[in-house]
């Protein structure tokens, strides 16, 4: 088992929690805040990687929690970014989690899977999907992992991506927008970063000294009219070929060709699409 990163530490959980949930005051030493929200409970895990892939691996007295009025688990996700988990969804987990007795109180243990870009709450007979109580960092290393990968590595988890089963979700009172940022990244790095319409092709060196490019990743059936990431619903775009989809101008075809302004045209490029 090989850990691969350290905690969020109070100030970066801080930075990613809503402003709802701020400002924060410790009330007990088993990391109990309370929140404008009401109380947080913060579990630390790091990311483990194991032969089936990554894990998150963590404990908490979620009886105890429960009893003490805690609403919210705000669970790290090594420097990632956490998981904000009302309580309610893991007081269903109590039924089929491990536990072990620690100072007169039940600990859980937390098992999280790391699905491409879906977080799996499970143990033997128990499965959830936390994904839409995911809050990230503002971190972008997943670009250097996909581009360090070989192509057809690339192709193939690009391939097999499981949608989500929704594209938008209520959490409480707000709408969360299901999107996989590495899927779209795959597509970006098969289409060498270049606009499939119009040929746009743009490298810089950001802050951190790390290539990126400018370019943006759409899809064909709009989010709101239920497309998702699949490789058969994204497009590499420019900046401006993207404005110019948003506004009607140019429309995309089921054969993947394209309408612009009335005239009919074929993909400058393509390698993902009718592959």
């Amino acid at each position: 088992m090989y850990n691969s990163g350290k905690y969020l530490d109070i100030n970066e959980i801080k930075s990613i929690l809503p402003n709802s949930f701020l400002p924060l005051e410790q009330v007990h030493r088993k990391l109990i805040f309370r929140t404008a929200q009401g109380f947080m409970a913060i579990t630390n895990s790091r990311i483990y990687n194991e032969y089936s892939g990554e894990h998150l691996w963590s404990s908490a007295f979620l009886d105890f929690f429960r009893k003490y009025g805690v609403k919210y688990i705000c669970q790290t996700v090594g420097k990632r970014g956490l998981l904000l988990i009302p309580m309610e969804i893991l007081s269903q987990y109590t039924d089929y989690a491990n536990s072990k007795l620690y100072k007169g109180e039940l600990r859980y243990f937390l098992r999280i899977r790391i699905d491409d870009d879906k977080y799996i709450l499970h143990s033997k007979d128990y499965e959830l999907d936390l994904t839409e109580f995911f809050k990230p960092m503002e971190d972008d290393s997943y670009i250097d992992i996909i581009n360090q990968q070989d192509h057809n590595k690339i192709m193939e988890a690009a391939r097999s991506f499981k949608d989500f089963e929704e594209q938008y979700v209520m959490a409480h009172s707000y709408k969360v927008r299901h999107e996989s940022r590495c899927q779209k990244e795959r597509i970006a790095t098969i289409e060498n970063h270049t606009c499939q319409i119009c040929g746009f092709y743009q490298p810089y060196t950001n802050s951190a000294g790390k290539q990126r490019w400018i370019i943006e990743v759409d899809h064909i059936l709009p989010k709101s009219e239920g497309g998702g990431e699949t490789i058969d619903n994204l497009l590499v775009l420019c900046p401006n070929c993207h404005a110019k989809k948003t506004a009607g101008i140019i429309d995309v075809n089921s054969d993947y060709s394209y309408t612009e302004n009335g005239v009919k045209k074929v993909l400058l490029l393509d390698n993902h699409l009718k592959v």
